[in-house]
């Protein structure tokens, strides 16, 4: 009997160090700022932007900050393990009035994979200095990307400019953060 009780134990224990290990260990804090819902990078301390706030979802236009409550937004989702295999990038952007999104200079670590999906009306798209993939964003009618943007993607490919229409653009802007 003890026996029985003793591998019964030892397997429930077993179970239960599988199911710890296999869990998200990367423990994000939800929060929200203006338009945003964000989380908090563990490890890098930086804001990772993770959906839209009801306010958020009813904007035409929107600017990616470069700074929300005084930390650098490194970045649009997340990696998310599944219990059963992998990860996969998680974010919840979604808005049927969205048409004009802004990224700030400097967005280097952007993450866009399915980042248009839940945005049906999305037009124009507007990036600083950003390197990104452009078949990732092939939904978009018009994309302006600075030239430093374009020489960086003509480096990589020679035929960049196939799959989607670019406009080269000055594409700086400011914000009135009202300070």
């Amino acid at each position: 009997m003890k026996k029985i009780k003793r591998l019964f134990l030892t397997s429930v224990l077993l179970y239960l160090l599988i199911f710890i290990v296999s869990c998200d260990a990367r423990p994000y804090s939800s929060k929200s700022s203006g338009y945003f819902k964000y989380k908090i990078d563990v490890d890098t301390k930086e804001v990772v932007l993770v959906g839209l706030t009801k306010k958020g979802e009813e904007q035409e236009t929107l600017v990616i900050p470069s700074i929300i409550d005084g930390k650098k937004v490194s970045r649009i989702g997340y990696f998310k393990k599944r219990l059963w295999a992998g990860s996969y990038w998680a974010s919840d952007f979604k808005s049927d009035k969205l048409k004009t999104i802004y990224f700030p200079s400097g967005f280097s670590k952007s993450f866009i994979n399915n980042f248009y999906k839940d945005i049906p009306n999305i037009e124009m798209v507007y990036w600083g200095d950003i390197i990104f993939n452009i078949e990732l964003v092939d939904s978009v009618d018009l994309i302006y990307i600075s030239k430093n943007n374009y020489y960086e993607q003509i480096k990589k490919r020679n035929d960049y400019f196939d799959c989607v229409e670019v406009n080269i653009a000055n594409v700086t802007y400011y914000i009135n953060d009202g300070r």
